[in-house]
């Protein structure tokens, strides 16, 4: 008689995120990254809680206060707006002089995102956003991943891989999302697939899909998702098994 239960059975998926909703709500402080990461899922937050219907468990509110996704998402374009540098990218904190390649791809698709949602965002700012991501591809420089392996000895051995960084191939899937593929860098690529990392390879399969290759596509899709990296990056591309799956 001291315990308590219950059962929720919904035809909705969202239901089994019910527990974890309320994390997602909140200003949008930090980072570039920190900051998209902590905006970009309020942009649909109001329209998912009213899905799954948990409206009595998250009270979302109006006006310029925290509970309030539509005015976190709003901060979130104007700050972001203010941490573009001359160069078109977006420094890594605001006021700051570092730019942050993966951040600015991550602002970019937030950005459009945002628009596509119904937010005042300045075209000026994504237009010179994309310009920055189109240049940036076509650096063609590779990066060591570091991983380890098992040994038949036991242990573990470091082992050293050149990829393309994973800046890259985010970029491109930015860029045909916006509606300006880079086609010859995605091409280039394409025929280099030895040098993407499994996530690389489906981003840039997706890319492909979004200008419609269909053919592209069916090329590059992976029969199955094979992950290398056993840690979280702290830094670049912030990757981690979690994120890159």
């Amino acid at each position: 008689s001291s315990v308590e239960s219950k059962l929720v059975v919904s035809k909705n998926p969202l239901t089994e995120f019910i527990n974890n909703f309320d994390h997602l709500l909140g200003y949008p402080h930090g980072c570039v990254e920190q900051t998209v990461s902590k905006a970009f899922p309020q942009l649909y937050f109001a329209d998912f809680v009213k899905s799954a219907g948990i409206k009595n468990k998250i009270q979302l509110r109006d006006g310029d206060n925290e509970m309030n996704p539509n005015y976190n998402v709003r901060e979130a374009i104007r700050k972001l707006q203010g941490m573009q540098l001359y160069n078109g990218g977006m420094s890594y904190w605001a006021g700051g002089y570092n730019e942050s390649w993966w951040g600015s791809a991550y602002a970019a698709h937030f950005l459009l995102e945002a628009e596509k949602a119904g937010y005042d965002v300045d075209n000026n700012v994504l237009n010179r956003l994309l310009e920055y991501l189109n240049y940036k591809v076509n650096d063609k420089d590779l990066v060591k991943y570091r991983y380890y392996s098992a040994q038949e000895s036991g242990g573990y051995a470091y082992i050293y891989k050149e990829y393309v960084p994973r800046e890259v191939i985010y970029s491109l899937y930015v860029l045909s999302r916006a509606g300006r593929p880079n086609r010859p860098t995605m091409n280039y690529y394409k025929g280099k697939k030895h040098l993407l990392t499994t996530d690389a390879t489906y981003l840039l399969a997706g890319a492909y899909s979004l200008i419609a290759d269909r053919a592209s596509f069916k090329e590059l899709i992976p029969k199955e998702y094979v992950e290398y990296d056993q840690w979280q990056s702290t830094g670049g591309s912030f990757y981690s098994p979690t994120r890159n799956l």
